[in-house]
Parts: structure tokens; C-alpha cells; sequence
């Protein structure tokens, strides 16, 4: 059993208990032979008494080996015990290594693919980042001369030019519209793909719509001999309700592309009903040639980013491949679908379907008569501050301006001279370029609105930004610019932002004429242009009527107390710098109330009539804001 030495001491005990009993019975049988003898008897009983106490020393070693034995096969069961414990603890030590390693590996896996997921993250930030300021930087740098060139040929225009200088000034004007659609197209797409792009809701003439676009397309159809053919079922209602300016650029687009690769022919815009129900109506679209056409295998992908049919395209056609991409897409936002059918030498049919709203003559009359009371004369006396440090685009912004209103404009090269102008005047508006060197737009109005005394932390701002992004205008909101307008700027579009925020809006103008207006209105406010503003995002709605809510209390307190103090050109400072506030909450009476009151604390003997329009004005305050805390 693995112990030899007790194994050895036990065969000593065998050895001595045979020879025990071999000596035992010699020792009788000499007994029976020697009875006689004494000394042999005594011998034999001293031996029988050895043996004997030999028996049961070996007896007693017996039961010793054998309590030895059962404590031997104790501890054996008991080693085996362990020996099994030891194993059973070693297998599961083993397998919880073995989870250990296994949960080790897959964390260091999982935190690998983390790291290259986040290093994947990063680079497509960087490369949106870098992509999104190529196109700022682009937009600039072309929109920038863009507008001197826009600009001063429609100043030229104005100006009862020769015929023939016309017609060169019509071509200018055409070719910078081809450039500025260009860009457009890039943007366009970037705002897309980033999901941003907002579609208008308007009445709209859809007779209008189609002459304009043949309008605009007849001039390059007319100098290759084409005929340009437009048709619309007569069971189609004229007005609609919809996005008229993608809607243009849509057909723009694919017409443009039909005279482009037609050279003989003709080119036909047809619009079709599909279908009418209720107040909606579903319109087919269709532009037909008589070009090149279009390859079978080149069909499939004719509608991807940046796709001619052919490589030579480019170079024999011009064009950035955009155009058929674009369209696919925002007729898909506005819920419709696009095919192409093409016969290779013969020519292409591209169609488009799109359901709108059934608009009203009504509504149409109101948005034109809107979009016609632009009066620069609504201007006349405002004193501006231009800041932009292209020489050309202040000469487009002054004579845009002076042509259009009696307006008296100071004009500064970088933020930081336009500061300086600031502390030394008194303005009534800023027109902010955003990149100037020294100092830029947005650091200056920064400045303005954080380290300027009041009231001039409040004058209102208007960005010139040859950027559309959506990012790049939302860092012109968020450094303090009330709104902007977009280079190269149309005149009527500068006046708009103008009056708007100055509080000359024609409109409002209107609004309050006679004593018997001065009444609380039904509504004391309207939320279309603050939702427009904030292109319906709710947090940025909620966060300027937080601001105007913050900003009620305060004024009304200092109008008061300007009131009491007989201060009637404190009143008239604070109604200044309160008007846009108000135009932003779409408070027009509100806004034409702040416009009269300022106007009667620079005449004399108004007093009564100053106190009569504040209160009311207050009370106009007090109801906005019950009906802004209904909508928050």
C-alpha cells in the first residue's frame, strides 16, 4: 500500500510468530520424550510462557496493523477526497481562468472596435467639418465678387441704359445667375444630405411658374434655333399651394439639361393632371427632347452626384453632374417620384409626379401684394453703418440703398473700425459683413452686444454673409445678428431686412393710422416669421420668447420711469431699441406703436398723447405675453 517500512515491520512480526510456533511444538514432543526431566519441563514451561506472551505481543501487533490499516484506508479515502476536491477546485479555477481570458479578450475586442468606431466618428466629424468649410469658403469667395458683379449690373439697369448696353447688361446678369445657380446646386445638395433643406408652402401660380422657367430657358434655346413648347391641361386650377421655388428649379434643371444636349429640335415642357381629390390635386410633370439620349446602361445611375453619360460631357457641355441628382431629390421631398425614358440619337423624356394643395386667388393676391410693398422710401431717414471690407460690395450696398431711400450710410472696413464708428454715432441699423480682417463680423457684434453700453448693445444687426450653410448661419444668430441676408442680395431683400427690423415696414405702417385703431388687437401676436426664423425647431422658438419674456419686465419699468422723469428722449431710445423684439414676436401693432411714440417724443407738446399710445402699448405687451405663455 506505499508504506514499505510498516509493511517490513509486520513481516519481522510473521517471521517471529512462525518460528513461535515451530519452537512450540518442538518443545512438546520433547516433553513427551523427556518427562522425566525437571530442568526440560521448566525449559519448555519458560518457553510455552515466552511463546505465549510472543502470541500475544503479535496479537496485539495485529490488531495494531489492523487499526493501522483502517486509519491507512481513512486517510487514503480521506487523500482521495482531497486529491478529488483539489481536482474539482482546479477545474473550475480552470474555467473561470478560462471565462476570465475569454471575457478579457472580447472586452479588448469590444473596446478596439470602440476605439476604431470612434476613430471612425472623428474622421467623418473632421471630414464634415472640412467639407462644410470647403463650401463656406467656396460660397464666400464666389459669392463675394458674385454680388459686386449682380449688384452693379442691376444699378446699371436702373439707370436707363442704351438699348444695346441692355442687352450686354441682360447677358451679364444671366451669366451671374448661371454662376450663383452653380453654387446653389452644391449647397443645395450639402443642406440635403444633411437633411435641412426646408420646402416653402405658398400660393402659387402654377401659369406663372412655367412662363418664367420658359422664360428663363428661352434664351440659350433661342441662340441654338430650338423650339421651346410649354402646355398645361386646361382642368388644372392655376393656383396651387406648394414650394413654387424648388418646383422652378426643379424644371429649371432638367429643361436646362434638355437644351443642353439637344441641337436640333425641340424641347417641350407638358403638365398633366393624374389625379384630383378633395383639396388635392396630383400633377405630371413632363420634359421631352429631341437630343442625343441617353445610353441603356447609363440609365441606372443617370440620377447619382456628379454623373455625366459620358466623360467628355463635361468638358463639350459644362455642368457639375448635380442637376439630375438634385431634382430626383427634392421631388422625393415633396413626396413625388421621377423616371427617365430615353431612345439612344432620339431623344429623352424625364417625368415627374407631385401632389399639392388646391390654392385660392385670394391667398395669391396677398402673397404678391406682400411681396410688391417693398417702398425704399419707408427708409428715409435711417442713418446705417456698413462694415465690409470689399470696396465693390459697399459701392453695390450704398447705391442699392441711396438709389431707394434718403438714407445717410457711414462705412467701415473691419469690426473693429466699425466699433469705433458705433461709439462715436448713433446709428439706427449695422449692416455686419461676416469675414473682415482685423477684426470679423461676428467678433464685433459679439463685442457690441456684451461690452457696449445701452442702448447701443441693442442696435439691430443685419449679416452679409456669402455663406448659406446652415452652421454658418447659426453662428451669426448665436453671436448676437438679429437676421441676414444673403450675398449677392437683391435690393428689395436689403430694404425688407431693413424696414423690418427698424420698424418702417410699410405694412405696419398701415396698421396704425387713426385714433380708432388704437385698440387691443384680437391677436396680439403672430408667430409665422419667428417659426420661419428658426426653421420651425422649437427649442430656438421657445428660446427667443424666453428672451422677450426676460426683457418685459425691465422695460416696461424704465418706460415708466422715463414717463415720470418727463424724459421724452429716454422713451423714445427705448422704444428704438424694443422694435425689434416685437417684430420678432410678429407684434406689428406693437412695433408701429413704439414707431409713433418715438416719432412724437421728438416733436413737442406730445405728452398726452405719448402717455395715452404707452399704455396701450403696454397693455398690447401684456397680452402677448399671456398668448406666448398659452403656446410654451
Amino acid at each position: 500500500m506505499g508504506r514499505p517500512a510498516l509493511a517490513l515491520e509486520a513481516f519481522k512480526n510473521f517471521i517471529a510468530i512462525r518460528d513461535s510456533v515451530h519452537s512450540i511444538e518442538k518443545t512438546k514432543e520433547f516433553t513427551r520424550m523427556e518427562m522425566t526431566s525437571d530442568f526440560e519441563t521448566k525449559q519448555i514451561e519458560d518457553s510455552l510462557k515466552h511463546a505465549q506472551q510472543r502470541a500475544t505481543d503479535s496479537l496485539r501487533h495485529a490488531q495494531e496493523k489492523k487499526v493501522t490499516d483502517l486509519e491507512l484506508q481513512k486517510q487514503k479515502a480521506i487523500s482521495i477526497g482531497s486529491v478529488v476536491g483539489i481536482g474539482l477546485a482546479l477545474v473550475l479555477v480552470f474555467f473561470v481562468y478560462r471565462n476570465y481570458r475569454q471575457q478579457k479578450t472580447a472586452n479588448v475586442r469590444i473596446n478596439t472596435e470602440k476605439q476604431r468606431a470612434d476613430e471612425q466618428r472623428d474622421r467623418a466629424e473632421r471630414s464634415e467639418q472640412f467639407k462644410q468649410q470647403f463650401l463656406a469658403n467656396m460660397s464666400h469667395e464666389i459669392r463675394t465678387p458674385m454680388n459686386a458683379v449682380s449688384g452693379m449690373t442691376d444699378l446699371l439697369l436702373d439707370k436707363n441704359p442704351r438699348p444695346d448696353q441692355t442687352n450686354y447688361l441682360h447677358v451679364i446678369s444671366r451669366s451671374s445667375d448661371l454662376l450663383l445657380h452653380l453654387i446653389n446646386d452644391i449647397l443645395d445638395l450639402s443642406k440635403i444630405e444633411a437633411g435641412k433643406l426646408e420646402l416653402e408652402s405658398m400660393d402659387f401660380s402654377l401659369a406663372d411658374t412655367i412662363r418664367q422657367v420658359k422664360e428663363t430657358l428661352s434664351v440659350r434655346s433661342d441662340e441654338k434655333g430650338l423650339q421651346l413648347l410649354t402646355a398645361i391641361s386646361d382642368d388644372i386650377g392655376d393656383v396651387l399651394i406648394g414650394d413654387p421655388f424648388r418646383l422652378t428649379q426643379i424644371l429649371i434643371n432638367l429643361g436646362g439639361n434638355a437644351v443642353k444636349f439637344t441641337d436640333r429640335g425641340s424641347v417641350a415642357i407638358d403638365v398633366k393632371k393624374l389625379s384630383e381629390e378633395g383639396d388635392t390635386i396630383s400633377l405630371q410633370f413632363s420634359i421631352t427632347d429631341t437630343g442625343i439620349g441617353i445610353p441603356p446602361d447609363k440609365l441606372n445611375t443617370i440620377f447619382e452626384s456628379f454623373t455625366q453619360v459620358n466623360s467628355s460631357d463635361t468638358r463639350r457641355y459644362g455642368g457639375t453632374g448635380l442637376g439630375l441628382s438634385i431634382s430626383r431629390q427634392l421631388v422625393e421631398l415633396q413626396g413625388g417620384s421621377i423616371s427617365v425614358q430615353s431612345d439612344e440619337g432620339r431623344g429623352t423624356t424625364f417625368s415627374f409626379n407631385i401632389t399639392f394643395k388646391k390654392g385660392s386667388a385670394q391667398g395669391l393676391q396677398v402673397r404678391t401684394a406682400n411681396e410688391r410693398r417693398i417702398d425704399g422710401s419707408s427708409l428715409n431717414g435711417l442713418r446705417i453703418l456698413l462694415a465690409d471690407d470689399n470696396e465693390n460690395n459697399r459701392l453695390v450696398a450704398n447705391d442699392a440703398l441711396r438709389l431707394k431711400a434718403d438714407v445717410v450710410i457711414d462705412e467701415a472696413v473691419n469690426g473693429e473700425q466699425a466699433i469705433q464708428l458705433l461709439r462715436q454715432n448713433d446709428y439706427d441699423v449695422i449692416l455686419m459683413d461676416v469675414q473682415m480682417p482685423v477684426m470679423d463680423g461676428l467678433e464685433a457684434t459679439r463685442y457690441i452686444r456684451n461690452e457696449m453700453p445701452a442702448p447701443k448693445n441693442s442696435i439691430p444687426i443685419i449679416a452679409l454673409t456669402a455663406s448659406m450653410l446652415r452652421n454658418d448661419l447659426d453662428k451669426c444668430l448665436g453671436a448676437g445678428m438679429n437676421t441676414f441676408v444673403p450675398k449677392p442680395f437683391k435690393t428689395w431683400q436689403l430694404i425688407a431686412a431693413i424696414a423690418d427690423l427698424t420698424g418702417r415696414n410699410t405694412t405696419t405702417q398701415a396698421a396704425v393710422t387713426t385714433g380708432a385703431a388704437l385698440s387691443a388687437p384680437q391677436q396680439a401676436t403672430d408667430l409665422t416669421y419667428l417659426r420661419d426664423f428658426c426653421e420651425q425647431e422649437e427649442d430656438r422658438i421657445k428660446k427667443y420668447i424666453s428672451i422677450y419674456f426676460k426683457a418685459i419686465p425691465l422695460f416696461e419699468e424704465n418706460v415708466q420711469k422715463a414717463l415720470q422723469a418727463g424724459n421724452a428722449e429716454e422713451v423714445a431710445s427705448l422704444m428704438h431699441l424694443f422694435r425689434p423684439k416685437w417684430m420678432m414676436m410678429g407684434m406689428a401693432q406693437s412695433a408701429e406703436l413704439g414707431r409713433r411714440i418715438e416719432a412724437l417724443c421728438k416733436e413737442p407738446a406730445n405728452e398726452n398723447r405719448i402717455n395715452e399710445y404707452t399704455t396701450l402699448l403696454l397693455a398690447f405687451n401684456r397680452q402677448s405675453v399671456t398668448e406666448l405663455e398659452a403656446l410654451v
